[in-house]
C-alpha cells in the first residue's frame, strides 16, 4: 500500500478507496484492529470478518443490517466505533 494517507502523524494510516478494496480478509482484519486498538472487545467481530473471507471490496458492500445479522453480529448502535482513536 503505497498511497496511504494520514490524518495526522498520531493516527494510523488510512488507505485510499482503491487500496481498501484491494485488502484481503487478513489485511482488513489487521487494519480494523489497528484503527480500533483501544476497543479490544470488538476484535472478535473483526476476526469473524476474516473467517468469513470478507475482503475490502466486500466489506464496502455491507450495510448496517448485514453487520448486525449472523454471522457478524456487530453491536447495534454502538457509538464507540464512531469515536476517533
Amino acid at each position: 500500500m503505497s498511497l496511504l494517507m494520514y490524518q495526522n502523524k498520531n493516527e494510523p494510516a488510512f488507505p485510499s478507496v482503491q487500496e481498501f478494496k484491494m485488502m484481503n480478509s487478513f489485511s482488513l482484519c489487521e487494519f480494523l484492529k489497528n484503527k480500533y486498538k483501544q476497543q479490544e472487545e470488538f476484535f472478535n467481530h473483526f476476526e469473524i470478518l476474516r473467517h468469513e473471507m470478507i475482503d475490502g471490496e466486500n466489506f464496502m458492500l455491507l450495510n448496517k443490517p448485514n453487520l448486525e445479522d449472523s454471522p457478524f453480529i456487530f453491536p447495534a448502535g454502538d457509538r464507540r466505533f464512531d469515536q476517533k482513536t
